[in-house]
């Protein structure tokens, strides 16, 4: 039989594990922008996503993890503190990048099916 864990424990289990090295090296979290505030994190949905996200920045060290809202989104190119601070270049901070003025690009990564030139 599987254990149940509760929202606190499964909380404090993902710090311990998923925890960017800059939140366990630096005395002051304040120092870096929050995760929260990155227009590349995306959030969890149910109770941990009130906490939880993952960064959607190929650029970022944190690219594809799961990343604690307090912690550092690993995005170059951040100023500034907290809530204050931009991504030079990034698209609208005004809410979820996946939501605001997003446009297809044909890249790389495009479906086999990609009309676009």
């Amino acid at each position: 039989m599987h254990k149940q864990y509760t929202h606190h424990e499964m909380h404090v289990l993902l710090c311990e594990q998923q925890l960017s090295d800059t939140w366990r090296q630096t005395d002051d979290p304040s120092e870096w922008p929050l995760a929260l505030h990155c227009p590349y994190y995306v959030p969890l949905e149910g109770q941990l996503g009130a906490d939880w996200g993952i960064v959607l920045n190929p650029e970022s060290t944190r690219f594809g993890l799961l990343t604690f809202e307090h912690d550092w989104c690993g995005c170059p190119n951040t100023t500034g503190k907290d809530i204050e601070y931009t991504h030079e270049g990034s698209p609208n901070q005004e809410g979820d990048m996946w939501d605001v003025d997003w446009k297809h690009k044909h890249d790389e990564f495009c479906d086999i099916g990609c009309r676009e030139p």
